[in-house]
């Protein structure tokens, strides 16, 4: 594990693709607010995770019922100033 937490990072989803649940994993600097939302290829929003954030690395799970269908979909982190989009594929 890192022992400097002075950057912002987001880390590909685990595991990718995926059958059911699927985790996404991102470090901040500093204990923050964060939103975590999954997009659809279409780019409308699927879902969205608000909440306040330790400092260090955060995990938040997303299931494919939440998702509603196969397919890819992106997932961005934004907290303060950064912004990091990665893509993620949900199989049947």
């Amino acid at each position: 594990s890192r022992s400097e937490y002075n950057q912002y990072e987001l880390m590909q989803n685990k595991p990718n693709p995926f059958h059911e649940l699927t985790q996404i994993e991102f470090v901040l600097p500093q204990a923050a607010d964060a939103v975590i939302s999954i997009t659809d290829i279409t780019g409308k929003v699927v879902k969205s995770i608000k909440g306040y954030f330790n400092k260090g690395t955060n995990t938040v799970s997303v299931s494919s019922q939440e998702l509603g269908a196969t397919g890819v979909f992106m997932y961005k982190v934004e907290s303060g100033s950064f912004t990091d989009i990665k893509k993620m594929i949900l199989l049947e």
